[in-house]
């Protein structure tokens, strides 16, 4: 995952349905690939966040406003 990836973007919400859907019957392991500028930053930020138990919170947030940030 590189949260500033487009194609990561893309594909968050099919990620999410499947989660929500297969409650507790899947797991999904992220690894890192900070491939773009601000990635580095932003996976301290995600990390920062998944301490504090907000980590896909941040995610979703992080994806619907990458355009600006990005």
């Amino acid at each position: 995952l590189d949260p500033e990836c487009e194609s990561c973007r893309a594909v968050f919400p099919f990620v999410k349905r499947l989660l929500q859907d297969y409650d507790g019957k899947i797991k999904v392991v992220v690894r890192y690939v900070p491939f773009h500028r601000n990635s580095e930053t932003a996976i301290r930020m995600l990390e920062a966040a998944r301490l504090q138990g907000k980590y896909w919170e941040t995610l979703e947030v992080f994806f619907r406003n990458q355009p600006q940030w990005g």
